[in-house]
């Protein structure tokens, strides 16, 4: 069983996290105990190992890169380079990146708990597992195309 770890209000920082990020995935093997586990909320995934998820999130996770603009060859000079993300095919300045890449806050609190229903089959787990959301593409700053990375193939008549 999957163990994922997730922000609740009592480790919510609004500067860099939410509630429900997904800070952590562990094996069911995993005793997670402690003071800094108290005030996250662990939602436990019957069916799935650690691996089997992080196979789904990844799925999800967009590419990335780092984008160099090239000088004029034979000159000396300062390399110019960002971060960028593909965007459905775009390629994307990524200006801000979330602390955590993940967060489950489009899952209900009844699918939660069907989650760790071991009575449930496996495709309606999968279903719901669909909804976890990836956090680059939900900042607007993170929109913006750049254009040398994404040629016009458009023919003018």
């Amino acid at each position: 069983m999957a163990q994922i770890v997730c922000i609740d209000t009592g480790t919510l920082n609004p500067e860099i996290n939410e509630i429900d990020d997904i800070v952590e995935i562990q094996d069911d093997d995993v005793e997670l105990t402690g003071s800094g586990y108290e005030l996250m909320k662990v939602i436990k995934v019957e069916g799935k190992t650690k691996a089997e998820f992080n196979g789904i999130l990844n799925l999800k996770r967009p590419e990335q890169r780092r984008a160099v603009k090239i000088l004029k060859a034979g000159t000396w000079g300062f390399m110019e380079e960002k971060e960028v993300w593909n965007n459905a095919g775009k390629w994307c300045d990524l200006i801000s990146r979330p602390k955590y890449a993940f967060s489950m806050r489009d899952i209900t609190e009844a699918d939660r708990l069907s989650l760790a229903d071991s009575k449930i089959d496996i495709s309606t787990k999968n279903t719901i597992l669909d909804k976890v959301a990836e956090k680059i593409s939900l900042d607007e700053k993170n929109l913006v195309e750049v254009s040398d990375l994404n040629p016009i193939v458009a023919m003018e008549l």
